[in-house]
């Protein structure tokens, strides 16, 4: 399993399309699985359900039609976004079982850090008791995943408030910052490398 970190804010465009290429050359034993940490500049996403021309009004940051599924999020820096290529093929898993391994491996690390979430039967994501924290849209192609899950750490709130997140009319979403004002990435980011349940799988 490889992990990699960006430094600096990546770009959800050029990001996808990283994947998309990653994807292939997991698929094909090319590469090894990968694990990317990163942050997106203040953008909102659409998966393939929600059309950008029916959204009838302005919002504050640009709107990116994405391929993964779901409806409607928004990312921003101070977000954790995880992008997670694994190949479901080799490993036997179906989606529905990498789904709760997405969910169960946010819970743990947010457990550490003494924040309880947890998932819902008629969502995808995690909440707590201030609000959603989480949000997961994912996309399998020739059984390797791709996109992932996000985590509210200490981003900005607000841009939610402008849209139905995931769907939900009057959704309301909570961040690590809500249960501790000092939350910074690099203490979220060890809590979830501790609670990683993706092992290596070879290339």
């Amino acid at each position: 399993m490889k992990t990699l970190f960006w430094s600096e804010q990546a770009d959800y465009e050029t990001t996808c399309a990283q994947m998309e290429h990653c994807v292939h050359q997991i698929k094909k034993q090319e590469a090894p699985e990968q694990i990317w940490y990163l942050e997106h500049g203040p953008v909102y996403t659409c998966g393939p359900k929600v059309s950008i021309d029916e959204l009838g009004r302005d919002l504050p940051f640009p709107v990116i039609q994405s391929q993964r599924g779901g409806e409607m999020t928004f990312h921003g820096p101070g977000q954790r976004v995880l992008y997670v290529m694994v190949n479901l093929t080799r490993r036997g898993w179906d989606v529905c079982h990498y789904i709760h391994l997405l969910e169960q491996w946010v819970a743990q690390a947010l457990n550490r850090l003494n924040i309880q979430a947890y998932g819902q039967k008629n969502g995808r994501g995690l909440w707590t008791e201030k609000g959603k924290i989480a949000s997961i849209g994912i996309k399998v192609t020739s059984g390797v995943t791709w996109h992932g899950i996000a985590c509210n750490v200490c981003n900005d709130l607000a841009p939610f408030q402008a849209i139905s997140p995931c769907g939900v009319v009057g959704e309301k979403m909570a961040s690590v910052a809500c249960f501790m004002p000092d939350a910074c990435m690099k203490s979220v980011d060890r809590a979830l490398i501790a609670s990683c349940p993706f092992s290596s799988f070879g290339v």
